[in-house]
């Protein structure tokens, strides 16, 4: 059985998984998830916005559009898809993301303390993202994350682009010939849970992300957590 999280109490909830067997790989999404990176994200929104579109009202950046790839951010903002107006704010927002955005990065309370106790408990650890790798190595590097992991993919990371977070996850388990029934994925959007399911992954929503998946009903959302250590907490049960 696993453990799912209803407020803040402990509820056990039959584990819902297609055998008993133990966890030993975990797929982490990386913002909203692991790190919080809304202060650098918004902060290089702003910057493109007032680059290309200097009359555009700067109180429309919400919080709560961040999620998704840039360019699906700035269609949910302006409320235009011309391809070329897209790009030019995804352009802009890469140059200051990548320069200083990236910088302004907050690690959510108790992700080291967990990774550390989730690598004593010998689990192997991979982040899969919809972030760039250039950044992502950045920040990884910087908060000093970096050797916890067994492997980051980003987007960008192969030869090929890969065309969707599921797309990551089935590299991963290829790669390292993963029993999907042995690995989880941790989350905080529709996104990654619906990378979950297509790969055969049970999923956990981190419910204090900036997704807001748990807000949906979903089928496959099984298991919520509210803060990041008390992913030990399913893990160890």
């Amino acid at each position: 059985m696993l453990k799912m999280m209803v407020g803040r109490e402990l509820a056990l909830l039959p584990i819902n998984l297609k055998t008993d067997m133990k966890i030993q790989n975990i797929f982490f999404d990386l913002d909203g998830t692991l790190i919080n990176s809304s202060r650098g994200i918004k902060y290089s929104l702003t910057k493109a916005l007032s680059s290309v579109l200097p009359d555009f009202a700067l109180d429309r950046i919400s919080t709560s559009l961040i999620g998704p790839p840039v360019a699906e951010m700035f269609k949910q903002m302006i409320g235009n898809a011309d391809p070329d107006l897209i790009d030019d704010l995804t352009r802009e927002f890469r140059k200051s993301y990548d320069s200083e955005g990236w910088e302004k990065t907050d690690i959510y309370e108790g992700v080291v303390e967990t990774l550390c106790q989730l690598a004593d408990l010998n689990i192997t650890m991979f982040i899969v993202t919809n972030k760039p790798s250039h950044p992502t190595f950045k920040i990884l590097d910087h908060l000093q994350m970096l050797h916890f992991f067994a492997d980051v993919v980003s987007p960008d990371t192969g030869t090929h682009p890969y065309a969707s977070k599921s797309a990551i996850c089935q590299h991963i388990l290829t790669k390292y010939q993963i029993n999907q029934q042995s690995a989880i994925l941790v989350g905080d959007s529709r996104d990654d849970a619906q990378a979950a399911k297509s790969c055969g992954l049970s999923f956990i929503a981190a419910t204090y992300g900036y997704g807001k998946v748990h807000e949906s009903e979903t089928s496959e959302q099984l298991y919520k957590i509210c803060s990041f250590p008390e992913l030990i907490s399913l893990i160890k049960h």
